[in-house]
């Protein structure tokens, strides 16, 4: 498995919103994570997970610089145990 790192997240996004997002590229249900700062508030960075290189790949070659509500992220793959830990201190 292989996540997709999201910078760029407006603050009051939802996780459907970013599901259904990367829909078209079969992402693993559930798995959108929503960064958070050490005080709890949204950071606005997320990361969703899908289970081959490949997909994310073609997830963020078609996804990238694209709209989320009223904002552009920034993508990137990011490894599997970096996901695990996405917000793990602060």
């Amino acid at each position: 498995m292989v996540a997709v790192r999201i910078h760029g997240l407006a603050w009051r996004v939802e996780t459907q919103e970013v599901s259904d997002f990367f829909q078209e590229f079969n992402p693993i249900p559930d798995s959108v994570l929503l960064g958070q700062g050490e005080d709890g508030r949204a950071n606005g960075l997320g990361a969703i997970v899908f289970g081959t290189q490949e997909e994310a790949d073609k997830a963020v070659a078609a996804l990238q610089k694209q709209y989320i509500g009223s904002r552009y992220v920034n993508l990137r793959t990011l490894d599997y145990g970096s996901y695990k830990t996405f917000n793990e201190g602060g």
